[in-house]
């Protein structure tokens, strides 16, 4: 069937007219100032407002302007960009079976650098889908080695607080021993200082029995000396809490001569001598 009637060619509009060639206004046409100054003095009236119109774009034109877009797009030199895009609206302008075939050619030239242009982009996109899978993968590999590495450093904290812990039950007991050991060395020094106290009371019991009580039970023939031993042994042996009734007798006893001594006397000095050698 016969194709639809061919379109009148688009027209540019004329260009505007320069203002140079506009004619001046006569002088005759001009007001005078008084008239002039009078119409500035009276209120000016607001022009009417005209109603707004909306502008009718021509479908070929808006998709025209679409196709040259996309060639901005296109990986072609600037030259051959604007040599199509200044061809391209001629050459749309008609039907298909109506286009010369060098129009046909210039469609067919821009088609194609529309569909490199496509393929790029689609290349382009696939690569940045390929980079975003691979952020993606790298990123969970990421969060893989920080949970790792943050379940690591947990258990390091947890063992450094067990360690701490043990540290603490450690510090606790050798405090402990400590105190065991000072405990057991005053002991030890108490008993030290018993041990000492009773060998320094069982040095003064045999110092009394051989050297003041066995002198006197043999007869001091000196009775300044004899008085001496006897006033010295009493005194030391009042430190040793011994029966005070044998104390009181031992003075009468001691400085008596061996023979002059009566059973009371001698039973004196052998009690004395026993208990200092039960003591010793």
């Amino acid at each position: 069937p016969p194709g639809p009637p061919p379109r009148a060619p688009i027209r540019a509009p004329p260009p505007p007219t320069p203002l140079a060639s506009v004619a001046p206004m006569p002088a005759a046409m001009k007001r005078p100032a008084a008239r002039a100054a009078k119409a500035a003095a009276a209120p000016k009236e607001p022009a009417p407002k005209k109603p707004k119109v909306a502008k009718v774009v021509d479908p070929l034109t808006k998709k025209v302007q679409s196709v040259a877009q996309g060639l901005a797009e296109a990986d072609v030199p600037y030259d051959v960009m604007t040599m199509l895009a200044e061809m391209l609206p001629a050459c749309l302008d008609d039907f298909q079976a109506d286009r010369h075939k060098f129009q046909g050619a210039v469609v067919d030239m821009a088609g194609s650098v529309l569909e490199g242009a496509r393929e790029k982009m689609a290349e382009q996109v696939a690569a940045a889908q390929e980079a975003i899978k691979q952020s993606e993968e790298k990123e969970e590999v990421g969060m893989k080695i920080l949970e790792e590495t943050l379940a690591a450093v947990d258990g390091e904290k947890a063992a450094t607080t067990r360690r701490k812990e043990d540290l603490a039950e450690s510090a606790l007991a050798l405090r402990a021993c400590r105190e065991a050991l000072r405990a057991q060395e005053a002991a030890v020094a108490r008993r030290a200082a018993a041990l000492k106290s009773i060998a320094e009371k069982r040095d003064a019991l045999i110092k009394v029995q051989t050297e003041q009580l066995k002198v006197l039970v043999e007869g001091e023939q000196d009775e300044v000396v004899a008085k001496s031993l006897a006033a010295g042994m009493v005194a030391e042996l009042e430190k040793f809490m011994l029966d005070p009734s044998l104390l009181s007798a031992l003075p009468s006893a001691s400085l008596k001569a061996p023979s002059a001594r009566g059973p009371f006397d001698t039973m004196v000095l052998a009690q004395l001598d026993a208990e200092l050698g039960r003591r010793a």
